[in-house]
């Protein structure tokens, strides 16, 4: 049998919108997260490095986002 929440579950994973920062109880300083930026990009993973930028952007978008 499936839970009632599992098709809204389902459709909030395919659209990225969970988990979000709402969900998450761990937080990252963004001088943390400026430095894991800059290892990717060092090493040569430039794609990772810009997903880190553009989920930072997306967390300090979000209503819920506060420094740690």
């Amino acid at each position: 049998m499936r839970h009632k929440h599992s098709a809204c579950a389902a459709r909030q994973v395919g659209a990225r919108e969970f988990p979000g920062a709402a969900f998450s109880p761990y937080r990252i300083a963004d001088a943390e997260v400026a430095a894991l930026e800059r290892a990717l990009h060092s090493d040569g993973m430039q794609a990772a490095a810009q997903a880190v930028a553009a989920a930072r952007e997306e967390h300090h978008a979000s209503a819920d986002w506060a420094e740690p």
